[in-house]
């Protein structure tokens, strides 16, 4: 998709520089020497609703302009304020505080136009006088440092591994694509992706995507008429919430109002957003090689969704200006695009010889495990400690012949001292700092696999997608699973359950609609659907894998759908692992306003480096 630009023709010459367009949805990055800088932009995605090229320049005007205006004058009136109270002080820290620009890239925009187009200016002639690249060195030498500083705040708000893992490789995004476009491209379990939020940006409904299958037909209208109504209950429902708690939860006094009011809209955001269709548009990044991005591209030509084919191609044709050699040659799977479509003809050729057992509410229940699996992998702890004339059968066969008490000795052995103290540099400050860190468990936990069936709502599987070391294969998406109905809305009820149920009914009726009508692929039908249907997967993992994903997955912060299945998941795992499955220590406990401590932490390590608000990562 391509669209007029509103850039100027400086703004061109410096994007033009760092992205291979600045008309289309789809660009990768480019001339980025520091890695540190492409990845935090890719990593920004999930809390901004701007695109890719917006924060870009953003960030220039706050490095540029902002930042070395308003650190000076602040810095000046801590220092008044140190001073004893007068009417002299006073009308001087009103002076220099009159001086202060906007916080916001956006707003000096309105209020300083001129201060903007000279920056821009500035930065667009060192790109024309590139001619040893030491011009775009510069631009990232100022980038660099604030990139550091924001993963620093972004570590402690969010976690470090997400960083860690766009800090590599080809970057390129995807912009206003449907929410089922960004499941297929994040199929691929070697990507490393970074993709809008739904659980701390709002949604509005031009924000709604049409797919190209049902443009100019028939359908169009209807579908336009269920996108009204869902994103007109998505808005009444979140405001309901927002205001609900507001009236009904009181702060507790130790909690600052900023971490309030967060924690207030995550937990409205959490509920509502089961009621966003999956064609809700999104921005997503991809950091990987050149090998992983071919193998996606070589399925994707062949999907049976004109937006997947379509928007292949576009990637194709973007790479192809950064690898124009590596990715020339990709082909399209066909034996891929035939071997689905069989086995979809042979499936329903045996539909009427297969059971109905179904389950009616999101669930995780393990169907499938290594046998024997709880030996086997005490086994595999001793392996990796005897020496070398044993071999892994002699380990297993001493196991078997173990009573309890001596297989608790080598487990227990295994997991302690896991509790370590660390020192960490706090990039911002230059300080040590001691933190308290639980090792992840040593890999003869990876010696047993665990196959689970997972029925849980769309969003809930939005999630769990992303543990991309499970082998996970889902069925196609409809609305013959039913959905589910967040707490929330279960708790407020009224007619904010009645707008809720509206929105499900409705696209229950448009989905049944087309379906009998027989002129969509089901692939097709998915853009229909709500993130409250649910979907069916398996999800195999191995024990080491079930250790990280339980501990991440039932924290607070947690989303409340995934939370309680992967407390299904520990259940489930306590029956084949009943001497191991303890050391996983899942939080089974269930919370209202989970980001709550977060938040709070997040603010008071804020303060203690000096941080007022406005430089803090905030969504939006």
């Amino acid at each position: 998709m391509t669209y007029i630009s509103s850039y100027t023709e400086d703004e061109r010459k410096i994007l033009q520089h760092f992205f291979t367009n600045t008309e289309s949805d789809i660009y990768f990055l480019k001339n980025f020497p520091d890695f540190e800088v492409a990845a935090l932009f890719v990593a920004s995605y999930s809390r901004n609703k701007k695109n890719l090229r917006d924060m870009f320049l953003d960030t220039i005007i706050n490095l540029d302009i902002i930042e070395p205006n308003n650190k000076l004058i602040k810095k000046q009136v801590k220092e008044l304020k140190q001073q004893e109270a007068s009417s002299d002080i006073e009308a001087k820290i009103k002076e220099l505080t009159n001086k202060l620009y906007p916080e916001s890239a956006t707003e000096l925009r309105q209020t300083h136009p001129y201060l903007v187009t000279r920056s821009f200016a500035k930065w667009a002639q060192k790109i024309t006088n590139i001619e040893t690249g030491e011009d775009s060195k510069e631009l990232m030498d100022m980038l660099g440092p604030k990139a550091q500083g924001l993963f620093a705040i972004w570590a402690d708000k969010y976690g470090h591994d997400s960083l860690k893992d766009m800090a590599h490789g080809l970057g390129f995004a995807c912009e206003n694509v449907s929410n089922i476009f960004s499941v297929i491209l994040e199929d691929h379990r070697l990507g490393d992706y970074q993709e809008k939020s739904t659980r701390y940006l709002e949604f509005t409904e031009d924000r709604v995507f049409m797919p190209k299958e049902f443009v100019g037909t028939i359908w169009e209208d209807k579908l336009n008429e269920n996108t009204h109504i869902v994103m007109q209950a998505y808005r009444d429902v979140l405001e309901n919430i927002i205001n609900y708690l507001k009236e009904n939860r009181e702060k507790p006094d130790d909690i600052k109002d900023s971490a309030w009011d967060v924690a207030i809209k995550a937990e409205a955001f959490d509920n509502a957003r089961y009621i966003l269709p999956t064609r809700i548009r999104t921005n997503v990044g991809q950091i990987s090689n050149a090998r992983t991005l071919a193998e996606q591209l070589s399925e994707m030509l062949v999907s049976q969704i004109a937006e997947i084919r379509e928007r292949a191609q576009e990637i194709k044709k973007e790479a192809e200006k950064v690898f124009p050699t590596l990715l020339v040659n990709v082909y399209a799977n066909k034996h891929r695009e035939c071997a689905k479509e069989d086995m979809r003809q042979l499936g329903l050729s045996l539909e009427d010889r297969l059971g109905n057992a179904r389950y009616d509410k999101n669930s995780a229940v393990l169907i499938d495990y290594t046998p024997d699996i709880q030996d086997k992998i005490i086994a595999g702890m001793l392996y990796e400690a005897v020496p070398a004339a044993h071999s892994w059968q002699n380990c297993h066969s001493l196991i078997k012949s173990m009573t309890l008490e001596e297989k608790l000795v080598i487990i227990e052995t295994f997991f302690e001292n896991r509790v370590h103290k660390h020192d960490r540099i706090d990039v911002l400050t230059g300080k040590v700092e001691t933190r308290t860190y639980k090792h992840a468990p040593m890999h003869a936990l990876d010696g047993g696999k665990l196959k689970f069936e997972i029925v849980m709502d769309y969003g809930a599987f939005r999630d769990i997608h992303r543990h991309r070391r499970a082998s996970q294969r889902r069925q196609v998406l409809t609305t013959a699973l039913g959905y589910e109905i967040p707490r929330m809305v279960k708790q407020i009820g009224g007619e904010t359950k009645d707008k809720y149920m509206e929105a499900m009914i409705h696209s229950i009726r448009l989905y049944n609609e087309l379906q009998d009508s027989k002129e969509f692929h089901p692939e097709v039908l998915q853009y229909i659907p709500n993130f409250a249907f649910r979907i069916s997967e398996i999800v195999e993992m191995d024990v080491w894998d079930a250790f990280y994903a339980i501990s991440l997955r039932t924290t607070p912060q947690g989303h409340f759908a995934y939370r309680k299945l992967f407390q299904q998941m520990y259940l489930e795992i306590e029956r084949v692992l009943p001497l191991i499955a303890s050391y996983i220590e899942p939080d089974m406990n269930e919370y209202e306003l989970g980001r709550l401590k977060q938040e709070q932490r997040y603010f008071e390590k804020a303060e203690k480096r000096g941080l007022d608000e406005s430089q803090l990562i905030k969504p939006g």
